[in-house]
């Protein structure tokens, strides 16, 4: 199973011109590579998501995840009803109406946006108006499960040993975009060569992947049929040509 210590022997056998400053940078330049794929945001491992217990305890603002990347689609809460159901969250940039808590009455959750802590400068979630604490959550009572879906990153390769999604699918592609860092740093026009080849082989991968998605997007299950019957209503009348 390819891990971080093998991704290192490989782009130094790639790199035959060796400077020992920059193989103390090859990890760092693995991991670059790992962030350049996830920033894409296109497989389905990356896909997950988090839920805060909104109480008037806990106000407004809700800290991002820290592999947090992109914000996948709107957020959804939970509303009390005869029939608990999900409600999509309404989004809004207007953030002069939101921005005035003091305006809103004590409610369910209506709007949403992103802030910065001025305290450490990280990002986070503002949902508004308070709660009213009458929500049907069964973690906290009276709050509203407001759900935020989201891409993030996975564990990023740091000890030499360790091996994550992308190291045991993508491996290659790690190795050559690696590779071609360290060249870039040699100012060695190989660098062009290597990123282009690790450019091809994941798109190779991704629409891999992307068929497969395709394959699995049909729920349903049909029933055993001849051929035949197939063939008839797919093809309709048969023709039938000479050849000459």
């Amino acid at each position: 199973m390819p891990n971080l210590g093998a991704l290192v022997t490989e782009v130094k056998r790639l790199v035959e011109s060796r400077v020992p400053i920059l193989d103390d940078a090859i990890v760092t330049h693995i991991q670059r590579a790992q962030r350049a794929i996830e920033d894409r945001g296109q497989f389905m491992v990356q896909e997950h998501s988090i839920t805060f217990q909104h109480n008037l305890a806990n106000q407004f603002t809700y800290d991002v995840p820290s592999d947090f990347i992109a914000n996948r689609m709107t957020p959804i809460y939970t509303k009390k009803s005869a029939d608990t159901q999900l409600i999509h969250m309404i989004e809004s940039n207007d953030f002069t109406v939101i921005g005035k808590t003091s305006t809103f009455a004590p409610g369910p959750p209506k709007y949403w946006r992103d802030s910065v802590s001025e305290a450490t400068g990280n990002l986070q979630w503002k949902i508004f108006p308070r709660s009213d604490d009458l929500g049907p959550s069964q973690v906290t009572s009276g709050a509203y499960d407001v759900n935020f879906p989201y891409t993030r990153r996975l564990t990023t390769l740091a000890v030499i040993g360790e091996t994550n999604w992308w190291s045991e699918n993508l491996d290659d592609v790690l190795a050559w975009k690696a590779a071609a860092m360290v060249f870039a740093e040699l100012r060695d026009p190989l660098a062009e060569f290597w990123n282009g080849l690790s450019n091809g082989r994941f798109r190779e991968i991704l629409n891999q992947y992307k068929r497969n998605k395709v394959r699995t997007s049909d729920f349903q299950i049909y029933p055993k049929q001849s051929l035949s019957s197939r063939s008839k209503r797919r093809f309709g009348r048969q023709i039938v040509t000479r050849i000459p």
